[in-house]
């Protein structure tokens, strides 16, 4: 009765996990599209803008509508980010968990599946560059309307 009674709620677990994990990966996906339209839009304003006979209320709103879609990219990107860092935290329990099963011959294997760290470092510099970059194209935009 009672292993039955588990068995039932391993597999609701299992079946919600799996629902759970369904829902944000179209989440995840839906959201890297309203992304990538985003961005799209940012470069397509800042590049097409132009000073000619706009009165100060057209520029306060294409600045408004600039540093919106600044924030909102910016935004996203860290909520994607999100999700890898909690891929990150998974990996380390389970890879705590297996070296607490594992013999000390047994965990130089696992060494062998973390990247080396430049690659992190590269990972971090082309972040960098990126987020350096959004803020400029959105300065050069807010001065071209000032």
């Amino acid at each position: 009765m009672i292993t039955e009674r588990k068995n039932k709620i391993l597999k609701i677990l299992k079946e919600y996990a799996e629902l759970l994990n369904s829902k944000l990966d179209k989440e995840i996906n839906w959201f890297r599209n309203i992304l990538t339209i985003a961005v799209g839009l940012f470069g397509i304003l800042v590049s097409l803008k132009s000073n000619l006979n706009d009165t100060e209320y057209q520029k306060i709103l294409f600045i408004i509508t600039i540093c919106t879609l600044a924030l909102g990219i910016l935004f996203g990107v860290i909520y994607l980010y999100s999700e890898i860092v909690i891929l990150k935290i998974h990996l380390k329990s389970k890879k705590e968990y297996i070296h607490k099963l594992m013999d000390e011959v047994e965990k130089d294997v696992i060494k062998v599946l973390d990247a080396p760290k430049y690659y992190y470092y590269l990972r971090n510099l082309s972040l960098l560059m990126f987020f350096v970059s959004l803020i400029s194209v959105s300065a050069y935009s807010l001065i071209q309307n000032i």
